[in-house]
């Protein structure tokens, strides 16, 4: 008879699985499914902001977060944002 430890390791394995396949998943669509624009600074031409657009609200909700974990680790504000809610400036 098999360990008590050993019993669950086929079901753990399978949900980290599954669990890494939704993230991946999450990732690919918050780069995919949406449109960006970069704004530079007009002094140093860096990137200051980069906005995320998507086509419908609830998808712009969704990769919020992601929005978030991207501008911790380029050090520049995301903006994430349906195309509803865009401005036009002018």
């Amino acid at each position: 008879m098999e360990p008590k430890s050993h019993r669950h390791t086929p079901l753990v394995m399978l949900t980290m699985l599954a669990l890494l396949l939704l993230l991946g998943v999450y990732t690919a669509g918050y780069f995919w499914l949406g449109s960006r624009n970069d704004w530079k600074s007009k002094a140093t031409g860096a990137i200051v902001t980069i906005e995320r657009s998507y086509g419908q609200r609830w998808l712009a909700i969704l990769f919020r977060p992601a929005g978030w974990i991207e501008q911790r680790i380029r050090g520049v504000e995301v903006d994430v944002r349906a195309e509803s809610s865009i401005r036009v400036l002018g």
